[in-house]
C-alpha cells in the first residue's frame, strides 16, 4: 500500500507558506503522489507581497500540471494459483472478479496459474479463490 502521508514543500528563502505550500496543494488538488514541482521565479523588480506570491506559485503549479502527461503507476502482486483442472471454471471465475492478469499458465497433473492482481485487492482474492474452490486450491506468493 502507498504511504501517501510521506510529503515535502519548501519556501526555498520565500516568506513561509508562500511557494511550497500553494505547489503542494495543486498536486493535493488532483490527488497525485511520486511526483515533483519545481518554480524558479526571478525577481523583475516589482513587489507582489505575500498573496501575489501565493498566487503566483500556485498558478504556475497549476499550468506545468494541466500540460504534464498524468501517468497512472498501479501496484501489483503475483500470486501463484495451483488447482486441479476440474476446477477451471471456478478459478477463472475468481480472477474476473478482481480483474486479475494471468501471466503464465500451465497444466499437467495440477493447473498452475501465475496472476497480476493489484496490490489492495491481493489478500481478496485469495480468500475468494479458496472459497470457490471449498479448499482444494493452493495459494504460493510468487
Amino acid at each position: 500500500m502507498q504511504d501517501t502521508n510521506n510529503f515535502r514543500a519548501n519556501d526555498d528563502g520565500e516568506p513561509s507558506g508562500t511557494a511550497g505550500m500553494p505547489i503542494l496543494r495543486q498536486i493535493d488538488k488532483r490527488e497525485l503522489s511520486n511526483c515533483l514541482i519545481v518554480v524558479s521565479r526571478y525577481y523583475g523588480g516589482t513587489k507582489l507581497g505575500t498573496g501575489g506570491l501565493i498566487r503566483a506559485y500556485g498558478d504556475a503549479a497549476a499550468a506545468v500540471l494541466a500540460a504534464a502527461e498524468i501517468v497512472e503507476n498501479v501496484c501489483t502482486a503475483q500470486i501463484c494459483l495451483i488447482f486441479d483442472y476440474p476446477d477451471t471454471s471456478l478459478a477463472m471465475h475468481s480472477l474476473k472478479t478482481f480483474e486479475a492478469q494471468i501471466m503464465d499458465l500451465q497444466y499437467a497433473d495440477k493447473t498452475m496459474m501465475q496472476v497480476k492482481v493489484r496490490l489492495s485487492q491481493e489478500e481478496l482474492l485469495k480468500e475468494t479463490f479458496l472459497k470457490l474452490l471449498q479448499g482444494r486450491g493452493i495459494v504460493m506468493d510468487s
